[in-house]
């Protein structure tokens, strides 16, 4: 598995991904970093299609994801 980790970045901090075809999702797992110093406590998904979903916090420390559902959306 890949890590994406902000330089010291805070509140505010984002990641995008893009893909070479659409895809029909309805879940995504989120992880946390692997330590408990760093913590994700809350964030929003924005989806191509203009949608979006609020996160909450993320399980510290990685041990297991937080799986979000949602109804499917074709997105890329």
């Amino acid at each position: 598995a890949d890590e994406w980790a902000s330089d010291h970045g805070l509140a505010g901090s984002w990641l995008m991904l893009l893909f070479d075809q659409s895809y029909a999702v309805d879940t995504i797992r989120l992880y946390d970093r692997p330590n408990t110093d760093d913590r994700v406590t809350s964030g929003t998904l924005l989806f191509s299609d203009g949608s979006s979903v609020k996160v909450g916090a993320l399980p510290n420390d990685a041990s297991e994801p937080l799986v979000v559902k949602f109804d499917e959306r074709e997105i890329n």
